[in-house]
Formats: C-alpha cells, sequence, structure tokens
C-alpha cells in the first residue's frame, strides 16, 4: 500500500504493477518531471475518452487525478479493495492496494452508495482505464460536489488560455504555471502527510520560504546542513513533488508547499 515514510521510492508512482500497460510504462525523465507534479480535478468522462498515450488538459500530461463521484459497487478481497465510483459524466472502477500487514482500522471506512473523493493515478489494463487510489475519503459535504466542478471548469479554462497564448506566440510558455494553476485546491487540506522525521524537516524548510517563487534548492541543503546529506535532501524533495505536498516553480530548482 502507499507508504508516505519511503523517502527513495515515492509510493506506488516508481512501482510496476499488473495493471500497467505499455502505454503507462516509466516515461522519460525529462517527461516525468512534469507529469508528477499535478494533481488535477477531472471528470471520470475525461479520464475514459483520453487517449491511451495518457490524460491530457491543453497542452499539459496528466497522471495524478482527483475525483468526486458516488460508489455504485464495492468489492472487498484480502489484497485490495475495488470501488465502481460514478459520476455525472459516467463510471469507473478504482483499485486500493492494501499489504497483508498493514492496519486494518487505516483502511477508509466506505460503503456503497456514499459520496466521496479520490486521489489517485491513471491506469490502462487491457484498454480498460482504471484509478489505482493512494487517497480516498467520504465528502464531508454535498458542497464539496459543487466545489470539484468549479475546480474542473477552472483548470480547463486556464487549459485553454495558455494553450492559446503558446500558439499565437508559437512557443511552450506557460506548463509550469499551468501545473500550478490546475491542482486541486483542497487537495493539500485533505491530505495527510506522514511524515518521517528527516521528511518533516525538508517540509518545514520549504514551507518556511515566504518567497513567491519558492524557496531555492540550495537553500533547502544549506539550511539542513549537517543534519542531513544533499543527495538525501533531493530524495526527499522528489518524493514530495511525486505525493503533491510541494511543487516546483519557475525552474525543477524552486519549490513551495501545496497548503
Amino acid at each position: 500500500m502507499f507508504d508516505p515514510h519511503d523517502s527513495m521510492q515515492g509510493g506506488y508512482y516508481n512501482n510496476s504493477t499488473n495493471f500497467d500497460s505499455p502505454s503507462t510504462q516509466q516515461p522519460s525523465k525529462a517527461s516525468a518531471n512534469k507529469r508528477d507534479q499535478n494533481v488535477v480535478p477531472v471528470t471520470i468522462n475525461q479520464i475514459l475518452t483520453s487517449a491511451d498515450s495518457g490524460l491530457k488538459i491543453g497542452t499539459q500530461d496528466i497522471t495524478l487525478v482527483t475525483i468526486c463521484g458516488i460508489i455504485t459497487r464495492m468489492q472487498v478481497a484480502s489484497m485490495k479493495v475495488t470501488y465502481v465510483i460514478s459520476d455525472d459524466t459516467g463510471s469507473i472502477e478504482a483499485h486500493l492496494w492494501v499489504e497483508a500487514d498493514d492496519d486494518q482500522n487505516a483502511v477508509p471506512v466506505i460503503v456503497e452508495n456514499t459520496y466521496c473523493r479520490i486521489y489517485g493515478s491513471v491506469r490502462t489494463q487491457q484498454g480498460k482505464k482504471h484509478i489505482m487510489i493512494f487517497k480516498i475519503m467520504p465528502l464531508e459535504s454535498l458542497n464539496d460536489l459543487t466545489v470539484h466542478m468549479l475546480e474542473i471548469v477552472h483548470a480547463n479554462t486556464m487549459a485553454a488560455a495558455v494553450k492559446k497564448v503558446d500558439t499565437t506566440n508559437g512557443m511552450n510558455t506557460g506548463d509550469s504555471h499551468l501545473s500550478n494553476s490546475l491542482m486541486s485546491t483542497s487537495y493539500s487540506a485533505s491530505i495527510s502527510s506522514g511524515f518521517n522525521p528527516a521528511q518533516q524537516m525538508v517540509f518545514d524548510v520549504v514551507k518556511k520560504s515566504s518567497d513567491p517563487t519558492g524557496i531555492p534548492r540550495t537553500e533547502v541543503i544549506n539550511a539542513l546542513k549537517g543534519k542531513l546529506l544533499p543527495k538525501n535532501i533531493n530524495d526527499i524533495l522528489a518524493f514530495m513533488c511525486g505525493e503533491g505536498h510541494i511543487y516546483t516553480t519557475i525552474d525543477e530548482d524552486h519549490f513551495q508547499c501545496t497548503d
């Protein structure tokens, strides 16, 4: 199951599973850096109608998504829970993997015919799309559905605007800003950190920065000099970007928290 304490692995996203298809194998390093930083609100139909090469919004490749809907069916097995979640645009399966030694009390209590929010990555198996869950939670209020739809409208509006600018200018100028604009505003408030001590130190340094362009990688390393090795700091920064706790701003070496 997703392990936020492993700063070297970063949860599911660096691991292949039987649900991986050739189209979802490990991308190039440059592509992965752009894809892993986005947690984007989408409709189920956007996932189902996306190309086999992957989900896109505008010119931006999207791997990590959040959806809201009602659980219409669920199936519990020894190693995973399979949910069928529906919104007004369609239905999709979502899989939550559970390791044998996991605390069963840590698995969220979600029952059929209740509304929930899911965070996860889009996968394809034998041409059928599904979601690999790294967090699922019940909605506290149906107002969250309205917020989710507004986030989707905002994400698509921003994507269309950036695409128009790029087409007019004949260049790609907006990917890094688009990544930040598409991010779900409820993500940072909904997901718990569960950091180990080293990760918490790095997160605290990034969070304290008041620079609107984010804190440079070198400043994070200098702030923790004598406490953590630079290699470990870089691994933790990559992990936190991949999980959505922090994101890059003006380039790959400036970081801000999603809080």
